[in-house]
């Protein structure tokens, strides 16, 4: 319980009550089940738990790993509690092994070891297993799948002269009976791939240029006095050095080692931050959110300042895939993205960027047969619709609410199957970034929503019919694509983009629009409020369960599922990960 915290102890007691009389294995499914069994239901309860149970910057995730959770059962068992990250964790880890290995020395040698003495092994021991550790973090070999990864392993030979000491003792000897390092007759590797990860970040700060960092714990104390003590004649170490400029948001395996290097500085981690934050904004929100050190409201200030323009700057970041790893990094922390239409207003309700779409006739359908949309000509009412596709923290916010997703009045009026929808509860995020659209969304769940914020707002919001939306992505022009021009992957988030998921929303402006709205080519399909196949007295039928249209393609399809004319379709109950939605306003 000191792993899971208390809100888990309250969904615990809450599911046992529920279930215990209907699972066999409800303990089992409580801790380790992503789905529940069929015929089964919990509702929005099971989506909050699953959110909790697998933060990334809790204990409890960093237990699935055996040897971590061996590694904190030691520390509970002698201290009563536990460290707050996993930097912290590991300096009292290390720090234990290495003491139980100097206590058996003095046993082995029956005499104790001076003071200074034993500063000096200790500091050679570890000096030698950060260098081991930045050797291998350096080196690249092939992987499994023909990929390069990090070096597990050096040889023994070069190894050896990082282990020599002025000493009589044997540091390499000394390590691997800490159970620190896994020497055989030609071979040396780390005992976990976590203490490489961490020894690496050790050296990494005696490495890098800046002020040097305060002391916040006995590691740092002691990673400092190596500063001050030890000559680095490498070449202070930049961020860019890792993640080159050119391909910066690529993994370079250095990524957990830098998240544990934060955690280091568990009282403020802003000096990490601001290395590695202009270099690699993802790698930096993952210290934020992982590392389980603290971070400032300031530098997340600084951080939100420097990052928010980059999600436009075709200039800096021309690269669609760099762009999205700003946005990703931004999404991380939530209401770090501040920008007009992707967050909540101070009241808590989503805040809605709204463009308009002149009152007028516009030409609209092709003379493609696949678009199953042939030429026509409508006239329009003036009407507004939503700058972004709606995001995961706005629609959070109607699940969240007490009067919100479970309230059966926003399901009025809907087809039966909706109440089937409303029972199971929204589908959790495949891509779970506050300021990525909101997908795995059913049709009924965006209506339910727009009947929600239509009443918090005080006038109607809605989703667009199939000719909005298309009359608001192609104008009066009649655009192929929502842009002008042909089609080109640099404008818009699919498949041959290359980022291979949903984006932030907002990052291609040059993909705007007839209107002024963004990502209406690709990221998600947005539904529209009609039926798929209807009449001209048919247009409004909500309580049907016929297909509906989705309009705009997504992140995996080609540019023929993404003209702006295409009109696509599927059942109202349907989820998918490439599924949302945007609203309009009459």
């Amino acid at each position: 319980w000191t792993l899971a915290g208390k809100d888990a102890h309250d969904s615990y007691e809450e599911f046992q009550t529920e279930f215990a009389d209907k699972l066999t294995d409800w303990e089992n499914t409580f801790w380790l089940v992503s789905n529940l069994p069929e015929g089964v239901e919990w509702g929005w309860a099971w989506d909050y738990w699953l959110r909790r149970r697998n933060n990334p910057s809790s204990l409890l995730t960093l237990a699935q790993n055996p040897y971590m959770l061996t590694m904190m059962t030691d520390i509970y068992r002698k201290s009563g509690t536990l460290p707050a990250n996993r930097g912290e964790l590991f300096s009292q880890f290390t720090d234990e092994l290495i003491e139980r290995e100097l206590k058996t020395l003095e046993s082995r040698e029956r005499r104790l070891l001076s003071e200074t003495e034993r500063k000096q092994l200790v500091h050679a021991l570890v000096m030698a297993l950060s260098k081991t550790a930045y050797a291998m973090q350096t080196r690249r070999e092939p992987g499994e799948y023909g990929e390069t990864t990090t070096a597990t392993s050096l040889a023994v030979e070069d190894v050896r002269p990082a282990f020599i000491s002025d000493g009589s003792h044997d540091l390499l000897y000394l390590a691997a009976s800490a159970s620190l390092l896994s020497v055989t007759e030609d071979r040396v590797r780390f005992t976990h791939q976590l203490l490489q990860e961490y020894f690496s970040a050790l050296s990494m700060l005696t490495r890098i240029r800046g002020e040097k960092p305060k002391a916040v714990n006995l590691w740092t104390m002691l990673v400092n006095l190596w500063t001050m003590l030890v000559r680095v004649r490498d070449k202070k170490l930049k961020a860019a050095d890792l993640w080159k400029p050119g391909n910066w948001w690529e993994p370079t395996g250095w990524e957990e080692a830098t998240i544990l290097l934060a955690g280091l500085f568990s009282a403020d981690c802003t000096f990490v931050l601001e290395w590695v934050g202009d270099a690699n904004p993802e790698v930096a929100a993952q210290c934020i959110v992982r590392s389980g050190a603290h971070t400032p409201p300031e530098t997340l200030e600084r951080l939100r300042d420097r990052w928010i323009p980059r999600l436009t700057d075709l200039v800096r970041d021309p690269e669609p895939r760099a762009r999205a790893a700003v946005g990703r990094a931004l999404g991380l922390v939530p209401g770090l993205d501040n920008r007009k239409g992707v967050g909540l207003r101070p009241d808590g309700l989503p805040d809605l960027d709204w463009c308009d779409v002149p009152a007028g006739t516009y030409p609209l359908g092709s003379d493609q047969k696949t678009d199953h949309n042939p030429k026509h000509t409508v006239r329009l009412n003036g009407f507004q619709i939503a700058r972004y596709p709606i995001t995961y923290r706005q629609f959070q916010a109607f699940v969240d609410a007490e009067d919100g997703y479970r309230d059966g009045r926003w399901w009025e009026g809907l087809h039966d199957d909706a109440k089937q929808v409303q029972q199971r509860g929204a589908s959790e995020q495949d891509f779970k970034y506050w300021n990525h659209p909101r997908e795995k969304v059913t049709w009924y769940e965006a209506m339910a929503f727009c009947a929600w914020l239509s009443a918090k707002l005080g006038y109607t919001v809605r989703l667009p019919t199939d000719d909005e939306w298309e009359a608001a992505a192609r104008g009066s022009d009649e655009r192929k694509y929502a842009y002008r021009g042909d089609f080109d992957p640099a404008k818009c988030n699919t498949y041959d983009t290359g980022i291979d998921r949903t984006s932030a929303v907002g990052i291609f402006p040059n993909g705007v629009s007839a209107c002024g709205a963004l990502d209406m080519t690709g990221n998600v399909w947005e539904w529209s409020e009609n039926l798929y196949i209807q009449d001209k007295n048919s247009k409004n039928i909500i309580n049907s369960n016929e297909m509906r249209v989705l309009r705009g393609g997504s992140w995996g399809n080609n540019s023929s599922y993404l003209r702006a004319a295409f009109r696509y379709w599927y059942a109202p109950g349907f989820v998918s990960f490439r599924f949302g939605f945007r609203s309009v306003r009459s």
